[in-house]
């Protein structure tokens, strides 16, 4: 762990109890007196306290010094992911925040399974553990779109991920929001909604599975 999170971080004085006494005391073993850096990915600080006191269950901390420490991507990009097998969402969306994707709009498109939900607060645990590993100073933000039409009502300059002699590589200045498929990939009425300059792809003949086309989209950038 590069920091832990927790939400009370900037406070003098901070409890650590459950997941994350096991963490820090029980697995990593701190001692009193042993210093610890947190973070509550509201503001851009790194926070360092020194454990005062532990106890079977629970420990505290005094603050002792604070650093401003912003590790995020220039580039906002923001994915528009059509929704596929939470299973599959659950095991790809750390790499995404690894990546430094700024946003994730899951969308219901016309092959997706409607009975498919999105645990938004498991995500959020997830991406919490994940920003914590790889030293990250937020999380990827999440938010749900009914459909196609909706997101690309709000995000008027999006792009879709299909095939295309139009290659990513050649529009990556102008991409800030990109359209990814789920299996089966994109109905016609949805194809309909992008124009042909506004469709870009891989110079890749084979088709993509879902978590891997959004994975490749972004380590493009």
């Amino acid at each position: 762990m590069q920091f832990f999170y927790h939400h009370k971080s900037k406070d003098l004085t901070i409890d650590i109890y459950g997941e994350l006494f096991k963490h820090i005391v029980k697995s990593r073993r701190a001692k009193i007196s042993d210093t610890i850096k947190f973070r509550n990915f509201v503001d851009d600080m790194l926070y360092n306290y020194k454990i005062e006191t532990i106890d079977k269950k629970t420990a505290t901390a005094q603050l002792v010094s604070s650093e401003k420490t912003k590790q995020q991507s220039l580039l906002k990009l923001h994915i528009g992911w059509c929704i596929t097998d939470p299973k599959n969402i659950t095991q790809t969306i750390s790499q995404l925040n690894e990546l430094n994707i700024f946003k994730l709009t899951f969308i219901y498109c016309k092959y997706s399974q409607q009975n498919y939900k999105i645990d938004i607060d498991r995500l959020n645990k997830i991406l919490i553990n994940s920003s914590c590993q790889c030293g990250r100073s937020d999380i990827l933000k999440l938010e749900i779109c009914e459909n196609l039409q909706q997101f690309c009502s709000v995000y008027k300059d999006s792009f879709m991920f299909n095939f295309s002699k139009n290659h990513i590589k050649d529009n990556k200045t102008n991409i800030n929001n990109i359209v990814v498929g789920c299996e089966g990939g994109f109905s016609s009425s949805e194809l309909a909604w992008f124009k042909p300059d506004k469709i870009v792809g891989l110079n890749n003949p084979h088709i993509l599975k879902s978590t891997t086309a959004v994975l490749c989209v972004a380590s493009q950038f």
